[in-house]
């Protein structure tokens, strides 16, 4: 009987494969932030076309792609999440906490400290502006505000402060949906419709989107991780798929179909590829999230001064001055919030433990 070459057989599965900690992800969302930074300065700076733009005649760029992975790996990574918390508090625990805290800090920054400093405005006319305190609902990432009075008028993209913060909301709306069927799964149909219906009401469109599909993309390869492989031959079938896909699938919903499907098992499978050093990649910090909230803005910033600079030369600063504010918000602000949600989980399962144990 002819038995297949091994590189055509397949690997571990997906679930052998999420146990531990032992995967690419964090890299992966590393270089994806960096490959935000470097689409978004070609519409920043007014540059020559963006190289994936020219190529898929305009559907994609770099930038969608980029997120696009984002949100795969939050799928896959949130899903497995829901799944091992102890209970609904402590994931949403989790997830605020994650979200939150640098989001609330760089929104306030931006509105009493980057705003003043940049506005064309006198400080007495950006501090009476409506338009200025509007901006504070950004950190409640429900629905976002780009604008802020006399800040950024003057740049090539006017108006908007703060960009990247458009996705925040679609992917906490993401979270919601996967606790909501969690939840009804668990038969517990009251708490999953009241979340369904306070997603609808509160961001409603905001989840037709093509990053919701590819969001549940990578929950649906966590749900059927136990019959999903790697396999390299595939995975190197897959990035074909999508590099033809992207050039000549005109169908801008098929297209969405096909790259949800070739991306999510191209990087989900370079996710689990044995490495030696870029799986331990965030043990100095996960700066990801810093430099994707912060990009956008430190870009604007630089652009306003120097808006005929080299575009390679504006690249290169934007991402070392990013990843300085990135640095900062990890060590002061995520990583401490994450030390938070641990002692807050623990103290509660102590609570519950020696409640348990005087009941008896």
């Amino acid at each position: 009987m002819y038995n297949l070459p091994d590189s055509l057989k397949s690997n571990k599965s997906i679930d052998e494969l999420l146990v531990g900690r032992e995967n690419n992800f964090d890299f992966i969302r590393f270089i994806a932030a960096v490959a935000v930074i470097f689409s978004h300065s070609f519409d920043i700076l007014a540059f020559q076309k963006e190289p994936l733009r020219t190529f898929s005649d305009g559907r994609y760029t770099i930038g969608d792609l980029s997120v696009a992975v984002f949100f795969i790996i939050s799928g896959l990574l949130i899903t497995q999440s829901f799944q091992r918390s102890s209970n609904f508090r402590s994931f949403v625990l989790a997830r605020v906490l994650r979200i939150y805290p640098a989001l609330i800090v760089i929104v306030v920054l931006t509105v009493f400290l980057i705003g003043p400093f940049l506005t064309t405005l006198s400080l007495n006319e950006y501090f009476s502006s409506r338009l200025t305190y509007t901006y504070l609902i950004n950190a409640l990432a429900i629905r976002m505000n780009y604008f802020l009075p006399g800040v950024f008028l003057e740049n090539h993209y006017a108006n908007a402060v703060n960009g990247s913060l458009w996705t925040l909301p679609l992917e906490i709306g993401c979270y919601a949906l996967v606790a909501s069927i969690g939840l009804f799964l668990k038969r517990r149909y009251i708490i999953a419709l009241s979340i369904l219906l306070a997603v609808y009401a509160i961001i409603r469109w905001n989840l037709i989107h093509a990053n919701t599909y590819y969001f549940m993309i990578g929950a649906l390869v966590f749900v059927f991780r136990t019959k999903i492989k790697t396999n390299l031959i595939l995975a190197c079938l897959s990035f074909l798929v999508l590099i033809v896909n992207l050039h000549f699938t005109s169908n801008l919903h098929l297209s969405y179909l096909i790259t949800g499907i070739s991306l999510s098992y191209f990087i989900i499978h370079i996710g689990f590829v044995k490495t030696t050093h870029i799986k331990n990649f965030t043990k100095n910090g996960d700066f990801s999230y810093g430099l994707y909230i912060w990009a956008f803005i430190v870009q604007q910033s630089i652009a306003s001064f120097y808006p005929t600079m080299n575009f390679y030369l504006y690249f290169i600063i934007a991402v070392i001055v990013t990843l300085c504010f990135a640095f900062a918000s990890w060590y002061l602000i995520e990583r401490p919030s994450l030390k938070l949600k641990k002692m807050l989980i623990d103290k509660r399962q102590i609570v519950k433990g020696f409640a348990f144990s005087v009941s008896k």
